[in-house]
């Protein structure tokens, strides 16, 4: 019987009345559906639902095809899990080239093995149902297909599929998808415009996605396959030119993607041992633990969320009340420091929410300290979470190791979570795709992220991934800035400028408020330092029996540039965990400014550029 009448049989669902609809394939992948983004954060290569979809995957060998297309069936199996009559929907897999049991051995490589794992019927099964016979596998809807190659004709190959699939369409609920891998391994003619349409008509009869794996110069040799797809996605690996697979969508009727060249990478199974610490002081190696990966993850191009990150901001924007409204709500303040420490430094002027803020200064100037207080404030004012995203600094005692390649955890608290980016293997891409996952989650929660801390930027400059591209690290920072801007997340850049690199500048340009900060001298500092004895006794009662002192300087704000707006940090002597923020003023009527200059290592070259 004939494939197509059996879709309208009491065998399979009756479609006629279902409601019209759009299905994606994303292969449970962010970066996917970001690149190809739907509503409400959905996304993936669309289909609506009475229609078929052919597509391409266009890859040399090794480039991740086949782990790709079967991400995408998996994904699109596990959506469709409640089958109805009882049934698990199918999808096939017709494979020319790879053994059914190579692929279940690449399966079993990753998370998404676990639908299948301990479930496999294969040659000498005596189930009732008989899924498969010869060296086929099968395994809870997912059916791994031999073809002897090479096949004769695409016509030959399409009757072949049609045959197979109508004799298993009893046992299936739905048909969730169907992969050809690969078509270059069947005899071609010259045109292959007829022979492409009873694919397409396949795709159409049975109301599923079909996918065709191709070598790229079969792609490059048919321009037939350009015409016939609905969608052409390419995977490019050079192992000896470039360090990463990159990904790029060439076609996508119907809908719109992100364009430009995507970061696409293959995770491999991590293997780490657990210790035990049942017995202290015992000596044990524990046992093995195997983290299985995602398989294929893609992290889309820097340029690409850049200009989401823009649109984002824009809506924004738009959507914000008219600053020439004087009857519209102003934009809300936060403070910069929990306990409204900044009153002595901002007098009553807040932060914008939103903002960005640059704190440069050398080490020993309570950075650090400033920094906790500074996410300590999300919690007890925004009522919300801090990202502390790190290129130098270690992961602080009260912070929440963030792993960027888990999910985040579904509810979060007020607390900080510590992203470390200081491996020199990490990406642009990556950094900041994990960033943009975390702050702008696709689940709804009561505590979201409000503010977030940057550390350690000067070092961009020395990581080989973030240097390769020219100006890749401005627009990178330019990226992030503005996507923790279109979230309303108020932010802490924090760095310690070289004065050999200037890598000092743009960082500056991107941030609404500067703040600097300066270490203090002290009353033995040497007499060619400290020349007047005035200036001596200032600096001994600046400190006044502490530990030790700093200067912070509101060096700008969104009314201006200030020279005169500081504060005193004093670490308290008897409590060295501790430090006071004091007035920078005081009775006798001696200016910030003067402090600043006279009672401070100077440090900075060059003003003009911090104004």
């Amino acid at each position: 019987m004939d494939s197509a009448a059996l879709i309208g049989s009491d065998h399979s669902p009756d479609m006629s009345t279902e409601k019209e609809r759009v299905l994606y394939a994303d292969a449970g992948d962010p970066g996917l559906r970001f690149i190809l983004p739907g509503p409400e954060d959905s996304g993936g290569l669309a289909r609506n639902s009475r229609d078929g979809h052919l597509g391409a995957i266009v890859g040399r060998g090794g480039s991740g095809k086949s782990i790709l297309a079967l991400q995408l069936v998996t994904e699109l199996l596990d959506r469709q899990s409640d089958a109805d009559f009882g049934r698990p929907h199918g999808a096939f897999y017709f494979t020319l080239e790879a053994s059914p049991s190579e692929l279940k051995r690449q399966i079993n490589q990753f998370s998404w093995r676990t639908r299948y794992e301990g479930k496999w019927f294969s040659k000498g099964d005596r189930g009732e149902s008989k899924p498969v016979t010869g060296d086929d596998e099968y395994s809870n809807g997912l059916y791994l297909l031999r073809i002897p190659s090479p096949a004769e004709s695409v016509n030959a190959l399409s009757l072949q599929i049609r045959q197979t699939i109508a004799r298993r369409i009893p046992l299936i609920g739905g048909l969730a998808a169907i992969v050809i891998d690969p078509i270059g391994a069947v005899d071609t003619a010259d045109d292959l415009r007829k022979s492409l349409s009873q694919l397409k008509e396949l795709a159409d009869t049975h109301r599923t996605f079909v996918f065709i794996l191709t070598e790229k110069y079969i792609f490059e040799r048919y321009a037939s396959i350009e015409h016939y797809c609905q969608s052409i996605v390419h995977l490019e690996y050079e192992p000896g030119q470039q360090q990463h697979r990159r990904l790029y969508v060439q076609k996508a009727r119907g809908q719109s993607f992100r364009s430009g060249y995507h970061q696409l990478e293959l995770q491999q199974a991590r293997t780490t041992k657990q210790i035990n610490t049942d017995t202290i002081g015992a000596s044990t190696n524990g046992r093995s633990i195997e983290t299985l990966s995602k398989g294929i993850r893609i992290f889309p191009s820097v340029e690409a969320q850049s200009a989401y990150a823009h649109e984002k901001l824009s809506e924004r924007q738009q959507q914000d009340p008219s600053p020439n409204n004087q009857a519209a709500p102003k934009q809300p303040n936060v403070p910069f420091l929990a306990g409204g420490e900044d009153k002595v430094f901002l007098g009553d002027e807040q932060i914008e929410v939103g903002s960005a803020v640059f704190l440069m200064g050398p080490p020993g100037t309570f950075k650090e300290e400033l920094a906790k207080r500074f996410a300590k404030a999300a919690g007890d004012h925004d009522q919300g979470a801090t990202i502390y995203v790190s290129f130098k600094a270690e992961m602080q005692l009260d912070s929440t190791p963030f792993d960027f390649r888990k999910e985040i955890p579904e509810k979060l608290e007020r607390t900080t979570y510590f992203l470390d980016a200081r491996s020199p293997l990490l990406t642009p891409e990556e950094v900041l795709f994990a960033i943009r996952n975390a702050i702008i989650p696709e689940r709804k929660e009561k505590i979201i992220f409000r503010r977030a801390i940057v550390w350690g930027l000067r070092r961009l400059y020395d990581l080989p991934n973030f240097r390769a591209k020219e100006g890749g690290t401005v627009q990178f920072l330019e990226a992030l800035v503005t996507l923790l801007k279109s979230a309303q997340i108020t932010s802490l850049l924090v760095d310690w400028p070289d004065k050999q690199t200037p890598s000092t500048v743009p960082i500056v340009d991107l941030c609404q408020y500067i703040f600097l900060t300066r270490v203090c001298l002290s009353e033995e500092s040497p007499a060619d330092i400290v020349k007047e004895k005035k200036v001596r006794e200032g600096i001994k009662k600046l400190r006044g029996g502490a530990k030790q002192v700093a200067l912070l300087r509101a060096q700008r704000t969104r009314k201006g540039v200030h020279h005169n707006q500081g504060a005193i940090l004093k670490q308290v002597r008897d409590k060295p965990e501790s430090m006071r923020v004091e007035a920078g003023s005081e009775e006798s009527g001696e200016s910030f400014e003067r402090r600043w200059l006279n009672y401070g290592a100077k440090w900075e070259e060059d003003l003009s550029l911090l104004s």
